[in-house]
């Protein structure tokens, strides 16, 4: 591209006949008003598709992180962990699809505002589980169970309170949940200190219609170790910085207050090194959420839950590359386009030694010497003020100087060719002069760089800005799997 925006000897000629003048060694659109149609043909098709070129490029292979869209997640007592008896689904009779009636006064105002999500459970995310699921003991979930009753105390990684919240509640602060697959929050209940929950407890004055439709899975007298179990769905919202985690109304927010059922904001983590929170929204039991579904008579003093310690299932992390083809395609297709025009200008420019380029300072004085510009001949002192000081006092002068305009062309005037007394040559005595190293462009020229530097910067800035939601962090893009 300089060398398609560097002057040729006869150009530059031309220019200082036209009383102009060309840059020569900086990228110039000056140039081109002296240069052919066809070097700024080529030139705008490297510049265009340099475009692509540099904002692709760097885009085109990436490493992708393998952060996981869901993890398992269980409630239980410490017991649960050394393999003491449990019942499924858990004695919070929760995450269990059940039928609703909604005709009954006390429903009515629940479905229309349609907090049984999709008709059949309270709960509002997509873990809603069949209760034949947890009858069938070879079913996914209660194997997943099982598992994590034989193996977390073992081979999973302990976590402090904190911890544990900020990686699965908050995400990771937001950048997505990695290196683990489950985990096990090992809990007291803030009435019992016994480990573990039994049914007529947890619920002592459920109706005894309700009581038979749990006999099948939990007995009412036996010592459950498990409270809940449910397989939480996360996801990043990009727009605002925030993410969806489908556990969010079972891990301390109700359902019926907060805006988003799943929707979490990184932000709203605490610095608090203990975790305990309620199962069910205050606002929730208030409007008897439970026993519209045959959960009624539930004790609220053992809503509140402590978590003591998690146990997290480690999962191997595994390195991928990604390639997007539609840019990798852009990208081939500018870098074609550009090796064509560069094939076209050595050809035409640069193998033959036709058209005599100045592409550097020393390529112009070279050619000056050995053949002078008729133009500015005998004007070894000219400088760019003078041509311009001359045509200040051009312009400024009186009506009776303005015929000499027609007359002399450009700056044939300072040959003296054209009589008058201010335009003649004259000797003048060298000075040196103290020279700044930024001075060896114009200031126009600095001025329009760094503006568009710094315009391009304010820009890039602020589409940062909306695009982490206001927090200056990598966000990883959760990949299903």
């Amino acid at each position: 591209m300089q060398i398609l925006n560097a002057p040729s000897r006869a150009e530059l000629d031309h220019a200082h006949a036209r009383s102009g003048w060309v840059n020569i060694g900086v990228p110039s659109m000056r140039n081109f008003l002296y240069l052919g149609p066809v070097k700024f043909t080529c030139w705008l098709i490297l510049a265009c598709s340099s475009v692509p070129v540099h904002l692709f490029f760097n885009s085109l292979v990436f490493q992708v992180a393998e952060v996981r869209s869901g993890f398992g997640m269980a409630i239980a007592a410490e017991s649960f962990v050394k393999g003491a008896q449990y019942y499924e689904p858990g004695a919070s009779l929760w995450n269990t699809a059940v039928p609703n009636n909604c005709s009954s006064s006390l429903s009515s105002e629940l479905c229309k505002e349609g907090l049984f999500g999709n008709g059949i459970n309270g709960d509002m995310s997509s873990g809603i589980i069949d209760p034949v699921t947890w009858m069938n003991k070879t079913s996914e979930e209660s194997l997943n169970i099982s598992r994590a009753a034989s193996e977390a105390s073992t081979s999973w990684q302990r976590l402090d309170p904190a911890d544990c919240r900020s990686n699965f509640l908050y995400c990771d602060k937001g950048t997505g949940l990695k290196g683990y697959r489950s985990v096990v929050l090992v809990v007291n209940a803030s009435e019992s200190n016994a480990s573990g929950w039994k049914r007529d407890e947890v619920f002592p004055n459920m109706m005894k219609s309700d009581d038979k439709f749990w006999d099948d899975m939990i007995p009412a007298k036996e010592m459950s170790l498990l409270w809940y179990y449910e397989y939480c769905n996360i996801a990043t919202a990009f727009d605002n910085g925030k993410y969806y985690n489908t556990c969010k109304t079972s891990l301390g927010f109700d359902q019926i207050t907060v805006k988003s059922p799943s929707e979490v904001d990184p932000k709203n983590n605490t610095s608090d090194s203990t975790w305990s929170f309620s199962f069910w929204g205050p606002k929730s039991l208030k409007k008897h959420i439970l026993k519209a579904q045959i959960r009624g008579g539930f004790d609220a003093n053992y809503n509140t839950l402590n978590v003591s310690y998690c146990l997290a299932e480690k999962e191997e992390q595994r390195c991928k590359i990604g390639v997007p083809n539609l840019l990798l395609l852009v990208a081939l297709l500018c870098v074609l386009v550009k090796l064509s025009q560069c094939i076209f200008v050595i050809v035409r420019y640069v193998s033959n030694g036709t058209g005599d380029l100045l592409v550097t300072p020393g390529d112009a004085i070279k050619s000056l010497i050995c053949r002078p510009d008729p133009t500015t001949t005998r004007m070894c002192t000219l400088e760019m003020r003078d041509v311009q000081f001359t045509w200040d006092r051009l312009l400024g002068a009186s009506r009776r100087y303005k015929r000499y305009r027609g007359e002399a062309y450009g700056v044939e005037m300072l040959h003296g060719d054209v009589e008058h007394e201010f335009l003649a040559p004259q000797a003048r005595q060298w000075k040196a002069q103290r020279r700044r190293f930024f001075r060896a462009l114009p200031i126009n020229m600095w001025l329009r760089t760094y503006a568009i530097l710094l315009a391009v910067l304010i820009a890039a800035i602020y589409y940062f800005y909306q695009a982490t939601g206001g927090k200056f962090q990598a966000y990883i893009l959760l990949t299903c799997f």
